[in-house]
């Protein structure tokens, strides 16, 4: 999957990074402010990171961040949306994002445009 990066800079130092799932939207971004630039892409692996199975769009799973997921034979929900993989805790609501097939992480794209 390609993801596309906006950077905050400021004298010379990289403050932030986000990544987008569309171009569009980092470009949109990237335009907020005078120390926002687009970066370019980055591809990502969509695979779980305790069982190594490789993820789809529209496959459920939660993102526990840029580089870590974990599909939902492997990640438990448990009270107050905290959830464990394999009986270690990985985070609750709060700095978790979870996907199904109603909530896809990355849009399918028409072109692969990568560069700007």
């Amino acid at each position: 999957m390609t993801k596309y990066g906006v950077a905050t800079i400021f004298k010379d130092r990289e403050v932030d990074r986000t990544w987008c799932s569309t171009k569009q939207e980092a470009l949109r971004r990237a335009s907020y402010g005078k120390h926002r630039r687009y970066i370019g892409t980055k591809e990502v692996d969509l695979y779980c990171e305790a069982c190594d199975k490789d993820l789809e769009p529209g496959d459920v799973y939660i993102k526990r961040d840029e580089d870590t997921r974990y599909c939902k034979d492997c990640y438990e929900e448990n009270s107050i949306t905290y959830y464990t993989v394999s009986g270690e805790p990985v985070g609750d609501e709060n700095d978790i994002e979870a996907y199904d097939d109603f909530d896809l992480e990355v849009e399918q794209e028409e072109n692969n445009d990568t560069e700007v």
